[in-house]
Parts: structure tokens; C-alpha cells; sequence
């Protein structure tokens, strides 16, 4: 990776302030950051559909939720018009777009780059076979269900931090997707539920 790539973070209302703190250090980085803040049912499932594509590097910084397979998520909190139709306005109502093992294929098209999650438990093997299957290289999460912002927001400054050496002048390094995660996951080897509890999925060649 190098200065001025593009990297794309998503994230809704209740992970805004994560998503800039994040947006800031990559941009410290001299990394072009396209923050996507999804607000409206429609918007979030036409990104996934249309333009997240578009992207070599995307980050998740979305909540994740459910102990059991059939009810794992990652969760966007949105809001839709009640009747749904768009050229009506009948007022708006709470709704919940979620990305689970089931539907990722189907609601993630053409994606053929790299995604780091910052959800909880996002990082469980469901998830990791159902982000390979709809076409990621990598798929990077955390597997603990209950796991910090402040250690999430570490392993990802961490991975992009080592993703970066090559372009930095005292180290020419180029480190490949899964390399950098592996020294991003070192960085706080005590806690269980901190740096170390990501997960790393990669497509076999």
C-alpha cells in the first residue's frame, strides 16, 4: 500500500465518532479516506450493492451482535420511510440493515479487495467463509463478542500503520494484507479481547 491509496470506511450514527478518529489518523498517513456515513435504509444497501465494489480497502466500523450463527450481524442503524416508497413522504421509522453469514454474497456485489470489521464478533468463521464466498481477498475482524472501540480503533491504526512501510523512507518493506494484520494483532498480546483477538481470512490462491 501507498501514500495517497484510497481506503473507504462505513459507518452509521452510533460509530461516527469512531469512524472520523480512524478517518483522521489514516489521513495523517496521507491516505485518501471516503467516509461513508449511512443514514437511509436505501443508501446502505445501494453502497453495498454499487459502490463498495469501487474499493481495494474497506472498513466496517459498525456494531456486531448474536451469540448463536442464526442470529449473527453486522448491524447498521438506518431509517426508512414507513410505506417505503420514495416519492411519498409518510415520515420515517427505525430499521436495521444487517449484513449476516446468510446474505453477504447476496448483498455485497463484486467485491474483490480487502475488509477489516471492527464489530463485535464479527471475526467468527460464519462470517469469514461468508466475505470469501462473496469475493474479498481478506476478511480481518475481531471473533470476541464483547471487544472494545478503543482496541478495535488500535488494530486498525496498527494494520494500516505496517500496511504503509513501504512508502515510508526508513523502512521499504512492503508487507502483504495478511503480514501487516499479523503485526497489528501483536500489539497488545496480553488482553484476550484486545489486538489479538482478530481474526484473519484469506482467499487461498
Amino acid at each position: 500500500m501507498k501514500f495517497f491509496d484510497t481506503v473507504a470506511i462505513v459507518c452509521d450514527s452510533s460509530m461516527l465518532a469512531p469512524a472520523n478518529t480512524l478517518r483522521a489518523f489514516l489521513e495523517q498517513m496521507c491516505l485518501q479516506v471516503n467516509l461513508h456515513h449511512l443514514i437511509q435504509h436505501q443508501q446502505a444497501i445501494a453502497f453495498f450493492a454499487d459502490e463498495a465494489c469501487k474499493y481495494e480497502y474497506l472498513v466496517l466500523c459498525c456494531h456486531g451482535t448474536g451469540s448463536e450463527e442464526s442470529e449473527m450481524m453486522i448491524r447498521i442503524d438506518v431509517s426508512k420511510q414507513k410505506d417505503g416508497n420514495p416519492e411519498r413522504d409518510d415520515g420515517w421509522e427505525r430499521a436495521v440493515v444487517a449484513l449476516r453469514p446468510s446474505n453477504i454474497p447476496q448483498l455485497l456485489y463484486n467485491f474483490k479487495g480487502h475488509i477489516l470489521s471492527l464489530g463485535c464478533g464479527s471475526g467468527r468463521e460464519p462470517f469469514g467463509k461468508a466475505f470469501l464466498a462473496a469475493g474479498c481477498q481478506t476478511f480481518i475482524a475481531p471473533q470476541e463478542l464483547y471487544f472494545s472501540t478503543e482496541s478495535a480503533l488500535l488494530f486498525a491504526i496498527g494494520f494500516f500503520y505496517h500496511l504503509c512501510a513501504e512508502d515510508r523512507q526508513f523502512d521499504r518493506a512492503k508487507l502483504e494484507v495478511a503480514e501487516a494484520a499479523t503485526l497489528a494483532q501483536q500489539l497488545d498480546p496480553r488482553f484476550a479481547m484486545g489486538t489479538k483477538a482478530f481474526r484473519i481470512y484469506k482467499r487461498e490462491e
